[in-house]
């Protein structure tokens, strides 16, 4: 990948052409049959347009250096010993199908975050595991004060490089996802109180557009704060999973995450399993659905969730490469 350029072209977004056309239609048949109601609910559907064309995806050019990612446009060098950790959005689980799959990934660094757009003219995959590759193999060393001690002392015992550690991945970016959808409510938002300001002035038969305004302009408001504010990480039910840390050594592992604390060692592990995001779940667990990784122990399980700085896959590699072995090998 060193020398090699990615690139993302501006999209053109037919989600918006559509909505035009529809905002275009009811205006011309409010402006035929001399209905202005028509006109007013045309607003709408080219408000929504707007927002759809200003959220689109926007130019992304950035060249891979030896040390560092070099973003042309907008302009950005991020060394790679700058990174944090690196995520992928909506990344399929099946190797085969994330090869071919397109999606965006997100690099936080010491300074921020930057969204690479999914449509490269490289492999969305090859991207993501590039700048995985970048990250320190031994995770970070900035975890839970609570296992701190851990730390040192399973360094002292073997080596820092034979222990990996990791924490919660913190705030990032909103999800492309996201940014659409706040941008459409504010468009609800806007047509909401624009129905509301011609229902107020005109009055006559245009009173009923105060409450259909003042309904849109609450819903709008409503929804862009559930997704502005609302949680872009961390599984539903994992209280102060931003806290969480996950310490690997050749012994055993320790976890701070949720309501679970404490040490394991691997002589006491039966089973791991892998699960990925479930869309129904039969599960009393409030991640059940989550995606992790599952420790079976004698009476019980343990579940390590999706919210830490390195993949599920990485986490889970360590785990195998240690667990049934000898901690001297």
């Amino acid at each position: 990948m060193i020398g090699h350029t990615i690139e993302a072209k501006l999209s053109f977004r037919w989600s918006a052409a559509v909505f035009l056309i529809l905002a275009a239609t009811l205006a011309g048949f409010g402006a035929l049959a001399r209905n202005p109601h028509l006109l007013i609910v045309a607003l709408l559907p080219f408000l929504i347009a707007l927002a759809l064309w200003h959220s689109r995806q926007r130019s992304f050019t950035a060249v891979f250096t030896e040390t560092t990612l070099e973003i042309r446009e907008p302009a950005l060098s991020i060394p790679y010993q700058a990174l944090r950790w690196v995520s992928a959005e909506n990344r399929p689980r099946d190797p085969a199908k994330a090869q071919r799959g397109r999606y965006s990934v997100w690099v936080v660094h010491d300074d921020g975050a930057v969204r690479i757009p999914a449509r490269l003219n490289l492999p969305s995959e090859e991207v993501y595991r590039f700048l995985i590759d970048q990250l320190p193999s031994g995770g970070s060393r900035a975890v839970n004060p609570l296992l701190t001690e851990y730390v040192q002392r399973n360094e002292e015992a073997f080596g820092a490089e034979r222990v990996f550690s990791y924490r919660a991945r913190g705030g990032r970016g909103m999800p492309a996802s996201r940014l659409t959808a706040r941008a459409v409510t504010l468009a609800t938002l806007a047509a909401g109180l624009a129905w509301l300001a011609i229902g107020l002035a005109a009055r006559g038969d245009y009173v009923g557009w105060v409450a259909g305004g003042a309904v849109a302009a609450f819903f709008g408001w409503l929804l862009y704060l559930a997704y502005h504010f609302g949680p872009v990480t961390g599984p539903v039910g994992l209280r102060n999973w931003h806290q969480a840390s996950l310490v690997i050594s050749p012994v055993g592992l320790a976890m701070v995450q949720g309501d679970v604390q404490g040490e394991l060692r691997w002589d006491e592990v039966r089973g791991v399993k892998l699960q990925g995001v479930k869309s129904f779940t039969l599960s009393r667990e409030s991640y059940g659905y989550a995606a992790g990784i599952w420790l079976t122990v004698e009476g019980a399980k343990v579940f390590i969730a999706d919210i830490y700085d390195r993949p599920l896959s990485a986490i889970l590699d360590r785990i195998h490469a240690y667990w049934r072995r000898d901690p001297g090998s």
